[in-house]
């Protein structure tokens, strides 16, 4: 599926339209007598069809119910109730189509990952310049990861989360997941989005593409707490620089492709934290644990960042 025909669906409303002409000409050269202004009347009749009461946001067609009840056309009454039943199939389009349009924007698309299915060759950034280019993602934010890998580099799931609202009218997010495959699912929602577009800067938040450079950059095995570990739980919610000052962790400055220990007397620190924990066997609760911290800015003070 082409996300152009998404774009295209945008001039239904003109076709429609234009239907909407030929049907009302039609039922006017079907005429069963003579009426002066017949092609007004049936135009006020479509109009008729087309009123309707919302109730809950679903549309009631009052028009079609005053027409039923209450007006009795002395002629032309066929030619009359078909232009009213013109609008009414008018209002079901306009509830139907966007509706369809919209499951059909979310439903899953599949992608090709590219590269090898291992976490230590796996190019970050390629990937995502792939889906880019597929979804025609401007400036995406990454909200979420969720990486699990075996010790020997095996991916055995790979989701995240970005948001792309870089057009500061709506809201795009993007689930996408990588599972046992050597393809992408990606599912995504829109909705109305009122800040502007840049907001994401001015919280000192990630792009995707920013943070796959990071994960480029540094050698996941780097990155584990315990190399006894059969199994690695990469994670982070909301990648937002912020202030990390927990004694009791094992913890981690993460700089391009150096990883150096961080011991407390450096704390606060502040920079974008990653957590990872290792486990074995089939169990999913974690056995050792460690905070990784990139771009990490050591002994900060809170009114630096201000």
């Amino acid at each position: 599926m082409n996300d152009r025909l998404v774009y295209h669906m945008e001039y239904i409303d003109i076709i429609l339209l234009g239907i909407v002409g030929f049907l009302l000409w039609y039922w006017f050269s079907k005429r069963e007598e003579e009426e002066r202004n017949l092609g007004w009347k049936l135009v006020g009749y479509y109009l008729l069809g087309v009123f309707t009461f919302r109730f809950n946001g679903f549309p009631i067609p009052l028009g079609l119910v005053i027409f039923l009840l209450i007006l009795k056309p002395a002629i032309n009454q066929k030619v009359k109730s078909y232009a009213v039943y013109t609008g009414l199939a008018a209002v079901i389009l306009s509830v139907t189509i966007p509706y369809a349009q919209e499951k059909f924007y979310e439903f899953p698309r599949e992608v090709e990952a590219k590269g090898p299915n291992s976490i230590y060759e796996f190019q970050f950034q390629d990937n995502w310049k792939n889906l880019k280019e597929e979804f025609n993602i401007n400036f995406a934010i990454i909200e979420l990861i969720d990486l699990k890998y075996t010790k020997d580099g095996h991916i055995e799931y790979f989701r995240f989360q970005a948001e792309d609202h870089s057009n500061g009218i709506e809201q795009v997010r993007y689930f996408i997941e990588l599972e046992g495959s050597e393809e992408w699912k990606v599912q995504r929602s829109r909705s109305d989005y009122k800040q502007p577009p840049h907001w994401q800067e001015e919280q000192e938040k990630l792009t995707v593409n920013r943070f796959f450079r990071m994960l480029d950059e540094v050698d996941l095995r780097e990155m584990q707490p315990e190399e006894s570990s059969e199994r690695f739980h990469l994670m982070a919610d909301y990648l937002t620089k912020s202030y990390y000052a927990v004694e009791e962790n094992k913890k981690y400055g993460v700089t391009g492709s150096q990883v150096v220990e961080i011991t407390d007397d450096q704390l606060p620190v502040y920079g974008y934290a990653v957590d990872v924990c290792g486990y074995s066997g089939e169990t999913e609760n974690c056995t050792t644990y460690a905070n990784y911290l990139f771009q990490p800015v050591l002994n900060a003070r809170d009114d630096a960042h201000e």
